[in-house]
């Protein structure tokens, strides 16, 4: 598997950005305060909350007042998250989905 793109808005210092076309390695440089550990952040919390196979998280990790951009709260903050699948991540997820008695109509 390998992560092709991260979109966040509201999040810290971040109002909106998009980092596409990431490569094997990437590298975040900046001024202090310029939102890269926000950026691994919000990369982090993304796999925080869908480690235990959660979608949806009842009890998020980004819920200070300080995680929200310009500190509103009444405002959600967005991580989006795009990956690219290997042939064999393919085959696994084929195989899941095709095992899992709740799916009707496999991809």
């Amino acid at each position: 598997m390998r992560l092709n793109s991260v979109k966040i808005k509201r999040l810290r210092s971040i109002e909106e950005v998009e980092l596409k076309d990431c490569g094997d390695f990437n590298v975040l440089i900046g001024k202090n305060n310029a939102g890269k550990s926000s950026i691994l952040l919000a990369i982090n919390t993304f796999f925080e909350c869908i480690k235990g196979g959660n979608i949806i998280t009842l009890n998020p990790t980004l819920k200070k007042e300080i995680d929200f951009f310009n500190k509103e709260t009444d405002s959600s903050i967005e991580i989006v998250v795009n990956f690219g699948l290997d042939s064999n991540d393919k085959k696994d997820l084929m195989k899941v989905i095709n095992e899992a008695p709740q799916m009707k109509i496999p991809v």
